[in-house]
C-alpha cells in the first residue's frame, strides 16, 4: 500500500465526503445524547450544531472471510459473568433478538439489555455514543445495554461521563471477559508505524475476535502480530486514553484509538458538567495529517463488520416453515398407519388365542353323549315316540302303555 501524504484540508474534505457517501450505505444512527448530545447520525452526527463529532465510517453486515472461519476466534462465546446472562455472541453476527431485563445475578439488575443490531454498530469519537435506544443525556450512568456488553472503562477518572457504575465493577462480572487491549500496527514498510499505531479496547473475547478478524481480513489490512493484554486505566496511562479514541462501537463497549491523536473534545476538562447539560460542546479535533487513511478505513470497516454481537434465536424462513409443516403432516400420517397396523395385529392375535382356548368335541364323544341320552325321545307328528322310553313316559308327559 503506497504512503499517502494528506494535508489538513485534504483530510477534512476526505472525511466530509466519506461520511456523506457512507450515510447512504450504513447505519441509521449512533445514538445521540439528547438535544445537546453527541449525535451519531449517518453522517457522523453533530452535537447541537454543524460542527459535530465525526465517525470514521465503514461497512457492516459483511460475511466472515474464509481464513477467519477456520480460526478458533470465530467460535461463539458465552457472556461470562458467572453465567448470569444466558446466550452467546460471535463475530460477524447480525445481533438483534428481543430485549430483556438483567437478573439479580448481574451488577445491573432490572436494567434493560439486548436488541441491538449491526445496523447501529457505529458511535462517534465521544464516550457514550452509539446507543440505538436509551441514549438520552450525556452520561452513560443508568442507561440500558443494547448490545448486552458493558461500556469500556478508558479514563482513569471514575466519574468520566458517569462511568463510575462501570469503573467499580469487577472484571469477572464484565460480559465477554476482562477489559483488554491490543496494539495494531501496519506491516507495510511504506506506512509510518509511529503515525499509525492503533489500539483495540474492549472485553477480552471481543478484542480477540476482532484482532483475528483483522489478521484474516480480505483484502488484507496488513497488520503485524501482537499480544492481547489486560487493560486497566490509571493516571499514568499514556495509551489508550479517551482523547485518543477515533471511533466507538457497540454502544461504547468497544473502541479504536490512535496513539498520536489528541481530541480535546473528549478531555475531562471539556466533559459536560452533568448528564442533562445542553450547552454546545466542542467539535472534534481533526485527525492527524500523517496517518494512512486507507489503513484506518480498512481497520474501521473490519471492526464494524466483525465486532461480536449477540447470537439471536434462529428464525425460520418460508421454506423452512414449509418443510416443518410437510414433515409434521408426514409424521402424523406415519404414526396413524403404525397405530392401525398395531391394532389389526393385536386383533388377529386375540382371535387366534380365542380359537385355541375353545373346547372342541370329537365325533366319538358326540356319539357317547347321544347314547347316554337314549332314554329320551322326541314325539313324532302322530304323537308317538321315535323309540321306546324305559321310564314309560313320552316327552309330552303322558303315560306310555306297557308292552
Amino acid at each position: 500500500m503506497p504512503n499517502i501524504a494528506i494535508t489538513t484540508e485534504d483530510t477534512r474534505s476526505s472525511l466530509t465526503k466519506r461520511r456523506r457517501d457512507l450515510s447512504l450505505e450504513r447505519r441509521k444512527g449512533g445514538g445521540g445524547h439528547g438535544s445537546g448530545g453527541h449525535g451519531g447520525g449517518s453522517s457522523g452526527g453533530g452535537r447541537g450544531g454543524s460542527s459535530g463529532h465525526g465517525s470514521t465510517g465503514g461497512r457492516s453486515g459483511s460475511s466472515a472471510p474464509a481464513a477467519f472461519k477456520s480460526s478458533p476466534a470465530s467460535h461463539p462465546f458465552s457472556f461470562g459473568g458467572g453465567g448470569a446472562i444466558k446466550g452467546s455472541a460471535s463475530a460477524y453476527s447480525n445481533g438483534g433478538g428481543a430485549r430483556f431485563k438483567l437478573n439479580s445475578k448481574t451488577p445491573f439488575s432490572g436494567r434493560q439489555a439486548g436488541g441491538g443490531t449491526r445496523d447501529d454498530i457505529y458511535g462517534t469519537r465521544i464516550y457514550g455514543s452509539g446507543y440505538p435506544y436509551g441514549g438520552a443525556g450525556n452520561y452513560i450512568g443508568g442507561r440500558p445495554f443494547p448490545y448486552v456488553f458493558y461500556p469500556v472503562v478508558i479514563s482513569p477518572y471514575y466519574n468520566y461521563y458517569g462511568a463510575n457504575e462501570i469503573y467499580v465493577m469487577n472484571d469477572t462480572q464484565r460480559t465477554g471477559g476482562d477489559l483488554s487491549s491490543v496494539i495494531i500496527q501496519p506491516t507495510n514498510t511504506s506506512i509510518s508505524t509511529t503515525a499509525n499505531t492503533y489500539r483495540l479496547i474492549g472485553d477480552s473475547s471481543s478484542v480477540n475476535a476482532v484482532y483475528n478478524a483483522i489478521l484474516a481480513s480480505s483484502p488484507s489490512c496488513g497488520i503485524a502480530n501482537s499480544t492481547i493484554t489486560p487493560f486497566q486505566p490509571t493516571i499514568n496511562t499514556t495509551a489508550p486514553t479517551p482523547e485518543q479514541v477515533v471511533q466507538y462501537y457497540r454502544a461504547s463497549s468497544f473502541a479504536l484509538s490512535l496513539d498520536t491523536y489528541n481530541n480535546s473534545a473528549s478531555s475531562l476538562a471539556n466533559m459536560p458538567s452533568n448528564s442533562s447539560n445542553t450547552s454546545t460542546p466542542l467539535p472534534d479535533t481533526p485527525l492527524p495529517t500523517d496517518i494512512d487513511m486507507q489503513f484506518l478505513t480498512c481497520l474501521n470497516s473490519t471492526i464494524g463488520a466483525s465486532v461480536p454481537l449477540v447470537n439471536p434465536p434462529h428464525k425460520f424462513n418460508d421454506w423452512e416453515k414449509f418443510g416443518i409443516v410437510v414433515g409434521s403432516i408426514a409424521a402424523l400420517i406415519t404414526l396413524l398407519l403404525i397405530v392401525m397396523a398395531c391394532y389389526d395385529a393385536c386383533k388377529e392375535r386375540k382371535k387366534k388365542k380365542g380359537m385355541k382356548e375353545m373346547k372342541i368335541v370329537s365325533p366319538k364323544k358326540t356319539k357317547s353323549l347321544l347314547e347316554k341320552n337314549k332314554g329320551f325321545g322326541l314325539l313324532t307328528e302322530g304323537g308317538e315316540s321315535e323309540r321306546d322310553e324305559p321310564f314309560g313316559f313320552t316327552m309330552t308327559g303322558e303315560p306310555h302303555p306297557l308292552s
